[in-house]
C-alpha cells in the first residue's frame, strides 16, 4: 500500500481549476481562439467602409483572445469563498485496484475503474472521475505504508513510488497518463480520451479504450 495527503490552499485550488480547463477545456479554447482571429481579420478587412463595426470586431476578437483564463479564475475564487479560508486536507491509501480517500466528509472507496482521465504536471496527480471532479494528489507526500527509512532514503524512493503508483493507477483504470494541453499541442490519444467522457459505458467506449491502450504502450 503506498499513502499520500494533499492539503488545499487557494494557490492549488487555483491551479486545480486551470488543469481541469486545460484538460476539459481544450476543444473551446480552439474554437475561441478562432473565433477571436476571424473577428479582428472582420475589423481590418472592413476598417474603411464600416468603422464602427470594426473597432466593435477588433475588440471583440481582443478581447476573447485574452480571456481564455477568465473562467477558471472565477471558478477558483468563487471555490476558495466557499470554503471560507478553511481549506480541506485530505488522505490517500492505494491498493491494487483502488484507493481510499479520507476527507472532512468521510471516508470513500474508489476502484482505478471508475477513473476517466489520468492527468499528472511536475508536483501532483489528478485522477479525473468526471469532467467537473478530480482527485489532486501532492506529490512530495507519497510515503510506503511504513514509514521507517531516512529523510535521504525517502528522497531517493519518492521517483520510485511515484513511478509504482502511476503504473498501478494506469493498469487498474486501462487509462495512460497525460499531460495538460497548450495552445498548440493536441492529440488523436486527447480526443479519444475525450470522446470516451462523453461515452462512458457504451459499447464502443470499449473500442476506443482499447484503440486508447495501444497508441500509449506502443
Amino acid at each position: 500500500m503506498i499513502t499520500a495527503s494533499m492539503q488545499h490552499t487557494p494557490e492549488t485550488i487555483q491551479r486545480l481549476s486551470f488543469m481541469q480547463y486545460q484538460t476539459f477545456g481544450f476543444a473551446q479554447k480552439i474554437f475561441l481562439a478562432l473565433l477571436s482571429c476571424l473577428l479582428v481579420i472582420t475589423g481590418i478587412r472592413e476598417w474603411s467602409q464600416l468603422p464602427v463595426l470594426s473597432i466593435l470586431c477588433l475588440f471583440a476578437g481582443c478581447w476573447m483572445f485574452s480571456s481564455f483564463k477568465v473562467y477558471p479564475m472565477y471558478r477558483a475564487k468563487k471555490i476558495c469563498q466557499s470554503f471560507h479560508d478553511n481549506y480541506p486536507f485530505t488522505r490517500y491509501e492505494f491498493r491494487k485496484d483502488h484507493f481510499t480517500f479520507y476527507g472532512d466528509s468521510g471516508k470513500e472507496v474508489v476502484p482505478y475503474a471508475r477513473l476517466i482521465r489520468l492527468v499528472e504536471d511536475s508536483s501532483y496527480l489528478y485522477l479525473y472521475i468526471s469532467r467537473q471532479s478530480a482527485f489532486m494528489i501532492d506529490l512530495q507526500t507519497l510515503r510506503p505504508e511504513e514509514n521507517t527509512m531516512s529523510s535521504e532514503k525517502q528522497q531517493k524512493s519518492e521517483i520510485t513510488l511515484q513511478n509504482v503508483l502511476k503504473k498501478r493507477i494506469a493498469e487498474g483504470s486501462g487509462l495512460g497518463w497525460t499531460r495538460p494541453h497548450t495552445r498548440t499541442s493536441l492529440s488523436l490519444l486527447s480526443i479519444l480520451q475525450d470522446y470516451r467522457v462523453s461515452r462512458t459505458g457504451s459499447i464502443f467506449n470499449k473500442a476506443v479504450k482499447h484503440f486508447m491502450n495501444q497508441l500509449h504502450y506502443k
